[in-house]
């Protein structure tokens, strides 16, 4: 069993998060802004923990006496992922912790290929500078992280078909479930398979 908090654990992707673990039978907290619009999205039973990701001292109560981090916050309506990733950093490193995962994006830094990789250099560079900024954090950090950065996602169910990549360019437009970008992530706190590294997700 593990002890985990999930930041962005009302969002469509934090939600499966804190549901998969919950029911792997690990300890799971949904640190929220709104728990009374969270409740819907999450498991019965599950901890749901008050706070905001931009307070640090809110922040750094949530994650102490936990063994991992997940991090899903950040769009391009809110761009929270910097900042946030900065107080969780503070966060763990005051309470000795060493595991996080991050949900970046494909498309962002040097991930930037076609059409995506036009996107976020255009349209989309606020969003690209944000999730930058929380990757950089999390390679100064020293902490054992993982940004993951899915090429695409929907709310369609689990398929468990999901390719991985650390470079390279992704032929075509392949999204993968929030379910399974969810089991990637717990997965990934036990097997650490991509640690200090940012691996691409998409269908296979």
């Amino acid at each position: 069993m593990q002890r985990i908090v999930v930041l962005g654990a009302s969002g469509q992707t934090g939600a499966q998060v804190v549901a998969q673990g919950h029911a792997r039978g690990h300890e799971v907290t949904a640190f929220v802004r709104d728990p009374s619009k969270a409740a819907s999205k999450l498991p019965k039973g599950a901890l749901v923990v008050q706070g905001d990701g931009l307070s640090a001292s809110q922040v750094a109560i949530a994650v102490a006496g936990h063994d991992a981090v997940v991090v899903a916050v950040g769009d391009r309506r809110t761009l929270v992922s910097g900042p946030i990733i900065r107080n969780v950093i503070a966060g763990m490193k005051a309470a000795n912790m060493r595991r996080v995962i991050l949900l970046s994006a494909y498309g962002a830094g040097d991930s930037g290929h076609g059409f995506q990789g036009f996107m976020f250099r255009t349209a989309l560079r606020k969003l690209n500078a944000d999730k930058m900024a929380a990757e950089q954090a999390l390679t100064d950090s020293g902490l054992d992280w993982t940004a993951v950065r899915a090429v695409a996602l929907s709310n369609k169910p689990a398929t468990g078909r999901v390719r991985t990549a650390l470079d390279g360019k992704v032929s075509g437009f392949r999204p993968i479930s929030r379910a399974d970008l969810a089991t990637f992530m717990l997965d990934e706190i036990d097997r650490r398979a991509f640690v200090r590294k940012r691996p691409i997700l998409y269908a296979a």
